[in-house]
């Protein structure tokens, strides 16, 4: 059993046989594995403990596509990680857990691969008195691909904005705003190739300007800058990935 299984990995057809079994046969990544009694065939397959069993789902050609659809293999190849000897399994997985089991918690948080960073005079604004400029700036330090990667369906939005107190019905006062996607763009037809690439490459970064300003009858109470990167599928919103928040002083 494998403790660190989501199950929300089965709607995605992400189940162990995916990894485990080949032609009848349970494949163990080393040979000590593949000795155990079992009552079905077991085969030994070294290429799980590596790229090569990382490439088999997530490196995909189409057929008459001049680039991959899916290339985090080749994100990773291109970023130099493969020269400095360190692979998807250093980070995703690997190594050995209690028992001497491979870790199989493969999944990282965008925290660990996406650096943020605000800048500003201050964060003070005045009542209908002139804007300050604010640049955030998010950089990819921690991943060995794009973020994001995998599926060029789906994607991240950054939405960085201004909340203030809620009202007598609860909803909350609000200021400015500005968006950008991480994402790719494909052509609508077979092999759909990228018309447009907007993600992060490692050690890339990317900068999204924020004037702020509020009206001479902004409501007096709590106020924030707010950062929330969210999932999106096909350009639609979904889970918040990220979320930050800065206090706003508003005089």
């Amino acid at each position: 059993p494998n403790p660190t299984f989501d199950p929300s990995a089965w709607i995605e057809g992400v189940s162990c046989a995916a990894c485990h079994v080949r032609s009848g046969a349970v494949l163990a990544s080393n040979a000590e594995d593949a000795m155990h009694p079992a009552p079905h065939p077991l085969q030994v397959a070294t290429e799980l403990g590596g790229v090569r069993g990382c490439a088999a789902c997530h490196e995909l050609r189409l057929e008459g596509a001049a680039e991959p659809l899916y290339d985090t293999v080749g994100e990773w190849q291109r970023a130099g990680f493969a020269d400095k000897g360190i692979a998807c399994t250093d980070c995703h997985g690997g190594g050995a857990a209690d028992g001497g089991t491979p870790s199989h918690d493969v999944g990282r948080s965008l925290d660990e691969g996406l650096s943020v960073l605000l800048s500003a005079p201050r964060l003070a604004v005045q009542r209908g008195g002139e804007a300050v400029p604010v640049v955030l700036t998010l950089v990819n330090t921690g991943a060995g691909h794009a973020i994001p990667t995998g599926s060029p369906w789906k994607g991240l939005r950054v939405h960085l904005h201004v909340v203030g107190p809620p009202d007598r019905k609860g909803v909350l006062a609000t200021g400015p705003e500005a968006t950008l996607d991480l994402a790719r763009t494909l052509a609508v037809e077979p092999p759909f190739a990228t018309t447009d690439d907007r993600r992060l490459a490692p050690g890339a970064s990317v900068e999204l300007p924020l004037e702020l300003a509020l009206p001479d009858d902004a409501p007096p109470g709590s106020w924030e800058l707010v950062l929330e990167v969210h999932e999106t599928v096909q350009g639609e919103a979904g889970a918040t990935r990220l979320e930050r928040r800065w206090p706003l002083r508003v005089e």
